[in-house]
Protein backbone atom coordinates (compact mmCIF):
# COMPACT_ATOMS: atom_id res chain seq x y z
CA UNK A 1 0.00 0.00 0.00
CA UNK A 2 2.76 2.28 0.68
CA UNK A 3 4.16 1.62 -2.19
CA UNK A 4 1.25 2.07 -4.02
CA UNK A 5 0.79 6.11 -3.00
CA UNK A 6 4.56 6.04 -3.33
CA UNK A 7 4.58 5.78 -6.53
CA UNK A 8 0.63 7.59 -7.10
CA UNK A 9 2.19 10.53 -5.67
CA UNK A 10 5.71 10.44 -7.57
CA UNK A 11 3.35 10.43 -10.98
CA UNK A 12 1.31 12.81 -9.89
CA UNK A 13 3.90 15.34 -8.65
CA UNK A 14 5.56 14.48 -12.53
CA UNK A 15 2.90 15.36 -14.27
CA UNK A 16 2.17 18.69 -12.50
CA UNK A 17 5.71 19.58 -13.66
CA UNK A 18 4.86 18.72 -16.84
CA UNK A 19 1.87 20.69 -17.03
CA UNK A 20 3.49 23.65 -15.43
CA UNK A 21 6.83 23.55 -17.78
CA UNK A 22 4.79 23.36 -21.10
CA UNK A 23 2.57 26.54 -19.43
CA UNK A 24 5.98 28.26 -19.38
CA UNK A 25 5.60 28.40 -23.09
CA UNK A 26 2.41 29.90 -22.48
CA UNK A 27 3.82 34.04 -23.27
CA UNK A 28 5.93 33.44 -26.57
CA UNK A 29 3.47 34.38 -28.90
CA UNK A 30 3.42 38.20 -29.59
CA UNK A 31 0.72 38.88 -32.27
CA UNK A 32 -2.27 39.03 -29.78
CA UNK A 33 -3.56 42.81 -30.14
CA UNK A 34 -3.39 42.81 -25.95
CA UNK A 35 -0.33 41.46 -25.79
CA UNK A 36 1.29 43.96 -28.48
CA UNK A 37 -0.22 46.69 -26.34
CA UNK A 38 1.55 45.80 -23.08
CA UNK A 39 4.79 45.38 -25.91
CA UNK A 40 4.15 48.87 -27.18
CA UNK A 41 2.82 50.62 -24.14
CA UNK A 42 6.44 49.96 -22.12
CA UNK A 43 8.45 51.88 -24.26
CA UNK A 44 7.02 55.22 -24.08
CA UNK A 45 7.79 56.85 -20.91
CA UNK A 46 6.75 60.53 -21.25
CA UNK A 47 2.95 59.96 -22.27
CA UNK A 48 0.40 62.63 -20.79
CA UNK A 49 -2.09 60.60 -20.83
CA UNK A 50 -2.27 56.86 -20.05
CA UNK A 51 -5.62 55.65 -21.11
CA UNK A 52 -6.49 52.43 -19.18
CA UNK A 53 -9.78 50.27 -19.95
CA UNK A 54 -11.19 47.37 -21.52
CA UNK A 55 -12.48 47.42 -25.23
CA UNK A 56 -14.49 50.56 -24.97
CA UNK A 57 -11.04 52.02 -24.91
CA UNK A 58 -9.40 50.61 -27.69
CA UNK A 59 -12.31 51.48 -29.86
CA UNK A 60 -13.58 54.62 -28.72
CA UNK A 61 -9.95 56.94 -27.63
CA UNK A 62 -8.43 58.07 -31.00
CA UNK A 63 -4.63 59.06 -29.70
CA UNK A 64 -3.49 60.40 -33.04
CA UNK A 65 -6.16 62.87 -32.78
CA UNK A 66 -5.33 63.83 -29.21
CA UNK A 67 -1.41 64.48 -30.67
CA UNK A 68 -3.28 67.62 -32.57
CA UNK A 69 -3.92 68.77 -29.55
CA UNK A 70 -0.32 68.64 -28.36
CA UNK A 71 -1.16 65.55 -25.84
CA UNK A 72 1.31 62.07 -26.35
CA UNK A 73 -1.38 59.61 -24.87
CA UNK A 74 -1.93 55.99 -25.54
CA UNK A 75 -5.12 53.61 -25.53
CA UNK A 76 -4.49 50.86 -23.25
CA UNK A 77 -7.48 48.91 -23.93
CA UNK A 78 -7.29 45.25 -23.35
CA UNK A 79 -10.39 42.91 -23.65
CA UNK A 80 -12.49 42.58 -20.74
CA UNK A 81 -10.36 44.36 -18.34
CA UNK A 82 -11.98 45.31 -14.95
CA UNK A 83 -10.56 46.82 -11.62
CA UNK A 84 -7.50 43.51 -11.53
CA UNK A 85 -6.18 43.96 -14.79
CA UNK A 86 -6.30 47.81 -14.56
CA UNK A 87 -3.75 46.96 -11.20
CA UNK A 88 -1.21 44.87 -13.14
CA UNK A 89 -1.20 46.80 -16.04
CA UNK A 90 -0.67 50.07 -14.29
CA UNK A 91 1.99 48.35 -12.02
CA UNK A 92 3.86 46.48 -14.87
CA UNK A 93 3.76 49.76 -16.94
CA UNK A 94 5.40 52.03 -14.49
CA UNK A 95 7.88 49.01 -13.29
CA UNK A 96 8.82 49.07 -16.69
CA UNK A 97 9.24 52.63 -17.46
CA UNK A 98 10.23 53.67 -14.51
CA UNK A 99 7.72 56.67 -15.00
CA UNK A 100 4.53 57.70 -13.98
CA UNK A 101 2.26 59.47 -16.13
CA UNK A 102 0.81 62.78 -15.88
CA UNK A 103 -2.44 62.22 -16.15
CA UNK A 104 -4.19 58.54 -15.71
CA UNK A 105 -7.37 57.75 -17.48
CA UNK A 106 -9.47 55.35 -16.14
CA UNK A 107 -12.75 53.67 -17.50
CA UNK A 108 -15.98 52.86 -15.84
CA UNK A 109 -19.00 51.58 -17.14
CA UNK A 110 -21.44 48.61 -15.66
CA UNK A 111 -19.30 46.62 -18.13
CA UNK A 112 -16.44 46.99 -16.34
CA UNK A 113 -17.97 45.72 -13.18
CA UNK A 114 -19.91 42.84 -14.84
CA UNK A 115 -18.79 39.02 -14.48
CA UNK A 116 -17.28 39.65 -18.01
CA UNK A 117 -14.38 41.71 -16.60
CA UNK A 118 -11.18 40.30 -15.17
CA UNK A 119 -11.72 36.83 -17.12
CA UNK A 120 -8.11 35.84 -16.14
CA UNK A 121 -8.84 31.94 -17.79
CA UNK A 122 -9.60 33.13 -21.25
CA UNK A 123 -7.23 36.38 -20.97
CA UNK A 124 -4.34 35.63 -18.89
CA UNK A 125 -3.20 38.71 -19.36
CA UNK A 126 -0.74 37.79 -16.28
CA UNK A 127 1.29 36.10 -18.44
CA UNK A 128 2.33 38.36 -20.78
CA UNK A 129 3.28 41.35 -18.93
CA UNK A 130 6.61 42.71 -19.21
CA UNK A 131 6.90 41.20 -15.92
CA UNK A 132 4.46 38.27 -15.99
CA UNK A 133 2.95 36.88 -13.04
CA UNK A 134 2.49 33.47 -11.88
CA UNK A 135 -0.60 31.49 -12.25
CA UNK A 136 -0.23 30.64 -8.79
CA UNK A 137 0.15 34.14 -8.01
CA UNK A 138 -2.94 35.37 -9.80
CA UNK A 139 -5.19 32.48 -8.34
CA UNK A 140 -3.81 33.36 -4.85
CA UNK A 141 -4.26 37.45 -5.38
CA UNK A 142 -7.37 37.55 -7.22
CA UNK A 143 -9.30 34.18 -6.48
CA UNK A 144 -9.06 33.29 -10.19
CA UNK A 145 -9.62 29.59 -10.45
CA UNK A 146 -6.27 27.65 -10.85
CA UNK A 147 -7.46 24.72 -12.65
CA UNK A 148 -8.69 26.55 -15.31
CA UNK A 149 -5.44 28.61 -15.22
CA UNK A 150 -3.28 25.88 -15.73
CA UNK A 151 -5.34 23.95 -17.90
CA UNK A 152 -5.13 27.07 -20.44
CA UNK A 153 -1.35 27.65 -19.91
CA UNK A 154 -0.90 24.23 -20.87
CA UNK A 155 -2.58 24.26 -24.15
CA UNK A 156 -1.38 27.76 -24.97
CA UNK A 157 2.32 26.24 -24.04
CA UNK A 158 1.97 23.29 -26.86
CA UNK A 159 0.40 25.72 -29.30
CA UNK A 160 3.31 28.08 -28.83
CA UNK A 161 6.26 25.52 -28.80
CA UNK A 162 7.00 25.63 -32.71
CA UNK A 163 7.96 29.30 -31.91
CA UNK A 164 11.23 27.97 -30.08
CA UNK A 165 12.65 27.44 -33.49
CA UNK A 166 10.22 30.16 -35.63
CA UNK A 167 9.28 33.58 -35.95
CA UNK A 168 5.78 34.99 -35.81
CA UNK A 169 4.83 37.54 -38.18
CA UNK A 170 2.31 40.61 -37.53
CA UNK A 171 -0.14 40.94 -39.58
CA UNK A 172 -1.10 44.24 -41.72
CA UNK A 173 -4.08 45.08 -39.00
CA UNK A 174 -2.03 44.63 -35.88
CA UNK A 175 0.81 46.63 -37.46
CA UNK A 176 -2.11 49.33 -38.26
CA UNK A 177 -3.11 49.04 -34.43
CA UNK A 178 0.48 49.70 -33.54
CA UNK A 179 0.86 53.09 -35.68
CA UNK A 180 -2.59 53.84 -33.98
CA UNK A 181 -1.30 53.38 -30.53
CA UNK A 182 -3.78 51.32 -29.13
CA UNK A 183 -6.94 52.20 -31.36
CA UNK A 184 -8.53 50.14 -33.36
CA UNK A 185 -10.74 52.20 -35.81
CA UNK A 186 -13.62 50.77 -37.85
CA UNK A 187 -15.82 52.13 -40.49
CA UNK A 188 -18.48 49.68 -39.72
CA UNK A 189 -22.09 50.73 -38.40
CA UNK A 190 -24.37 48.71 -36.08
CA UNK A 191 -27.94 48.03 -37.67
CA UNK A 192 -29.48 48.62 -34.38
CA UNK A 193 -30.47 44.89 -33.97
CA UNK A 194 -28.62 42.89 -31.36
CA UNK A 195 -28.52 38.75 -32.28
CA UNK A 196 -30.36 36.79 -30.51
CA UNK A 197 -27.47 34.55 -29.11
CA UNK A 198 -25.24 37.49 -27.89
CA UNK A 199 -28.69 38.79 -26.29
CA UNK A 200 -28.45 35.63 -24.62
CA UNK A 201 -24.70 35.40 -23.99
CA UNK A 202 -25.25 38.67 -21.54
CA UNK A 203 -28.49 37.25 -20.22
CA UNK A 204 -26.99 36.53 -16.33
CA UNK A 205 -26.07 40.36 -16.29
CA UNK A 206 -29.76 40.70 -15.68
CA UNK A 207 -29.45 38.75 -12.38
CA UNK A 208 -25.83 39.87 -11.08
CA UNK A 209 -25.95 42.16 -7.99
CA UNK A 210 -23.07 45.17 -8.26
CA UNK A 211 -19.39 43.70 -6.56
CA UNK A 212 -18.83 46.91 -4.12
CA UNK A 213 -15.60 45.31 -3.28
CA UNK A 214 -14.61 45.68 -6.83
CA UNK A 215 -14.98 49.21 -6.18
CA UNK A 216 -13.00 50.01 -3.12
CA UNK A 217 -10.15 47.66 -5.09
CA UNK A 218 -10.77 51.09 -7.83
CA UNK A 219 -10.59 53.56 -5.46
CA UNK A 220 -7.58 51.88 -3.51
CA UNK A 221 -5.69 52.12 -6.95
CA UNK A 222 -6.54 55.47 -7.79
CA UNK A 223 -5.56 56.81 -4.53
CA UNK A 224 -2.25 54.85 -4.65
CA UNK A 225 -1.20 56.47 -8.31
CA UNK A 226 -2.84 60.09 -6.69
CA UNK A 227 -0.76 59.72 -3.97
CA UNK A 228 2.83 59.23 -6.59
CA UNK A 229 1.92 62.18 -8.68
CA UNK A 230 -0.72 61.15 -11.43
CA UNK A 231 -3.87 63.33 -11.84
CA UNK A 232 -6.50 60.34 -11.81
CA UNK A 233 -9.89 60.85 -14.18
CA UNK A 234 -12.29 58.24 -13.99
CA UNK A 235 -14.20 58.74 -17.97
CA UNK A 236 -17.49 56.98 -19.01
CA UNK A 237 -17.88 56.63 -22.88
CA UNK A 238 -20.83 56.12 -24.56
CA UNK A 239 -21.91 52.36 -24.48
CA UNK A 240 -25.13 51.85 -27.08
CA UNK A 241 -26.91 49.03 -25.68
CA UNK A 242 -24.86 47.81 -23.24
CA UNK A 243 -27.14 49.80 -20.32
CA UNK A 244 -30.09 47.55 -21.01
CA UNK A 245 -28.23 44.06 -20.63
CA UNK A 246 -27.97 44.97 -16.74
CA UNK A 247 -31.34 45.25 -13.80
CA UNK A 248 -31.87 48.37 -12.64
CA UNK A 249 -30.49 48.01 -9.14
CA UNK A 250 -27.45 47.38 -10.35
CA UNK A 251 -27.17 50.24 -12.33
CA UNK A 252 -28.37 52.08 -9.82
CA UNK A 253 -25.65 51.08 -7.61
CA UNK A 254 -23.31 52.08 -10.18
CA UNK A 255 -24.65 55.23 -10.22
CA UNK A 256 -24.03 55.32 -6.73
CA UNK A 257 -20.58 54.02 -7.04
CA UNK A 258 -19.90 57.21 -9.05
CA UNK A 259 -20.88 59.44 -6.84
CA UNK A 260 -18.50 58.00 -4.35
CA UNK A 261 -15.85 58.59 -6.47
CA UNK A 262 -16.67 62.46 -6.81
CA UNK A 263 -17.09 62.28 -2.96
CA UNK A 264 -13.92 61.41 -2.49
CA UNK A 265 -12.38 64.28 -4.57
CA UNK A 266 -11.76 62.18 -8.12
CA UNK A 267 -12.54 63.26 -11.28
CA UNK A 268 -15.40 61.96 -13.24
CA UNK A 269 -15.71 62.94 -16.45
CA UNK A 270 -18.67 61.03 -18.61
CA UNK A 271 -19.31 61.77 -22.07
CA UNK A 272 -22.99 61.22 -23.09
CA UNK A 273 -24.72 62.65 -26.34
CA UNK A 274 -27.38 61.47 -28.12
CA UNK A 275 -26.05 58.29 -29.46
CA UNK A 276 -27.52 56.67 -32.76
CA UNK A 277 -26.51 53.22 -34.56
CA UNK A 278 -24.19 55.79 -36.42
CA UNK A 279 -22.03 55.65 -34.00
CA UNK A 280 -21.28 52.46 -33.29
CA UNK A 281 -19.45 49.70 -34.85
CA UNK A 282 -21.71 47.30 -32.92
CA UNK A 283 -24.54 46.90 -29.67
CA UNK A 284 -21.80 48.98 -27.40
CA UNK A 285 -18.76 49.64 -29.30
CA UNK A 286 -17.69 52.77 -31.16
CA UNK A 287 -16.87 52.65 -34.43
CA UNK A 288 -14.76 55.54 -36.02
CA UNK A 289 -16.87 58.35 -35.94
CA UNK A 290 -18.16 57.95 -32.44
CA UNK A 291 -14.43 57.70 -31.55
CA UNK A 292 -13.93 61.10 -32.98
CA UNK A 293 -16.46 62.53 -31.61
CA UNK A 294 -15.65 60.91 -27.87
CA UNK A 295 -11.67 61.81 -28.11
CA UNK A 296 -12.34 65.38 -29.13
CA UNK A 297 -15.13 65.77 -26.04
CA UNK A 298 -11.73 64.59 -23.98
CA UNK A 299 -9.29 66.56 -25.57
CA UNK A 300 -11.69 69.81 -24.87
CA UNK A 301 -12.19 68.52 -21.19
CA UNK A 302 -8.30 67.73 -20.70
CA UNK A 303 -7.48 71.76 -22.37
CA UNK A 304 -10.11 73.18 -20.50
CA UNK A 305 -8.91 71.78 -16.71
CA UNK A 306 -4.94 71.51 -18.21
CA UNK A 307 -4.06 72.29 -14.35
CA UNK A 308 -6.32 70.16 -12.21
CA UNK A 309 -4.26 69.07 -9.67
CA UNK A 310 -4.11 65.39 -7.85
CA UNK A 311 -6.75 65.11 -5.71
CA UNK A 312 -8.77 67.88 -7.30
CA UNK A 313 -12.71 67.45 -7.47
CA UNK A 314 -14.46 67.76 -10.91
CA UNK A 315 -17.62 65.83 -12.48
CA UNK A 316 -18.50 66.76 -16.04
CA UNK A 317 -21.02 65.19 -18.73
CA UNK A 318 -20.13 65.91 -21.87
CA UNK A 319 -22.60 65.89 -24.49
Amino acid sequence: MRRFLFKTTLWLVGFFLILKAVGMLDNLDRTNENILRIRQVGTLSNLDVLFVGNSYTHTGIDPLQLRESGLETYSLGINAAGVAFYRLLLDDYTRQTGAIPKTIMLLVSPMSFSRFADTFPSIPIHRYLYHPLSNETVAWRFGAPYDQLLRRSFRKGLANAPLLFTAEEESADMKEMLTYRGFVPSRMTFSGKVHPEIAASYEPLSRDPFPMDSLEDLQDLALEYRNKGARVVFYELPTGEAPGLFHAQFLDDYERALADLKKNGFEVLRIQWDTRPLDFRNMDHLNSRGAARATGAIAEYLSEKPGTAAGGHAEESVR
